[in-house]
């Protein structure tokens, strides 16, 4: 019953929005997104390489903390992850630096400047966070799926996803991936993940 209700939100929601065509199967949603809609998405992709991921600041602070994680074994990552996971809500002094660095700063000042990303965070190249907006549910990213298409065996694929409902927040957003790549090797070196707010999209559509 719960499910049934869960679908049957997501598709009076998706479906009252201009530009977005969508397909239940099964239990599983599968977005469309229209030409327009992508052409958007794909805009925010550019603004995130331009002004984000190619910052020579960026890439100095994304490298430092590649050199700080170099010797981090997996033992000791695994721990941190999981304590970081068992916090819930709460923000450790751990964690405070990924929340007040010059790199969430930086991103802090782009979020706010730049309507529609309602959250935005970086990881090394281990994908261990680096930065963020706001706290994630975990502190290593390189096991999820969006981190290792992103990543692609370090030569780096930008990307994004299905639109994404929030039964808690009941809101509704696209995920996109960019790489961090170093200018000298063009080599990964990080990965931005950047959640865009459905309702800016349509804004934009008008």
């Amino acid at each position: 019953m719960i499910k049934l209700k869960f679908l049957m939100v997501i598709v009076l929601l998706l479906t009252a929005h201009n530009g977005f065509a969508q397909s239940i199967v099964g239990e599983k949603s599968t977005t469309v997104l229209s030409p327009a809609v992508q052409k958007i998405v794909e805009q925010k992709i550019e603004l995130i390489e331009k002004k984000v991921a190619r910052d020579a600041c960026v890439i100095n602070e994304v490298k430092r903390y590649n050199e700080k994680n170099e010797n981090y074994s997996m033992e000791e990552i695994k721990k941190a992850d999981e304590a970081w996971r068992v916090s819930k809500k709460t923000v450790t002094d751990f964690m405070k630096e990924f929340l007040t660095g010059p790199l969430a700063e930086f991103l802090i000042v782009f979020q706010e400047s730049h309507e529609g990303f309602v959250e935005m965070f970086m990881t090394d190249v281990k994908g261990l966070n680096v930065a963020m907006t706001n706290k994630t549910s975990d502190y290593l990213q390189s096991d999820e799926d969006w981190w290792v298409k992103c990543y692609a065996d370090g030569q780096g694929r930008a990307y994004y996803s299905d639109i994404e409902y929030d039964e808690i927040a009941m809101s509704e957003s696209i995920s996109v991936f960019v790489p961090v790549k170093d200018p000298q090797d063009n080599k990964v070196i990080g990965v931005i993940k950047a959640v865009i707010d459905i309702t800016s999209i349509q804004r934009e559509l008008q």
